[in-house]
């Protein structure tokens, strides 16, 4: 069983967080330097997630619309040529299937 993902905006926020601390540490101010990353992380990390949003839409489009050939598909069609009388029969079998799956 698949556990639940984490947030990006948090992992983004979290991640600001230790960046934030060592470059304040270096920096001198901490403080600005830690809220400046928490916030930097958490919009990367609402960045990624609309993102990632925008995609799976693209995605379920796109799965609507799959013309593509399969397997099964195509032996069936190469039965129904098998099955014609002669090369002319198969040849217009084979052109009205393929009708469908053209883009």
């Amino acid at each position: 069983m698949r556990e639940k993902q984490g947030s990006p905006v948090w992992g983004g926020g979290t991640i600001g967080l230790f960046i934030g601390l060592i470059v304040g540490i270096f920096n001198g101010n901490i403080l600005k330097s830690i809220i400046y990353g928490i916030i930097i992380g958490c919009f990367s990390g609402l960045v990624s997630l609309l993102l990632a949003s925008i995609g799976n839409i693209g995605k379920a489009k796109t799965s609507k619309v799959n013309n593509d050939i399969t397997q099964k598909d195509a032996l069936k069609i190469i039965n129904k040529m098998l099955k014609a009388e002669n090369a002319n029969e198969g040849k217009k079998i084979l052109q009205k299937s393929m009708k469908k799956y053209k883009n």
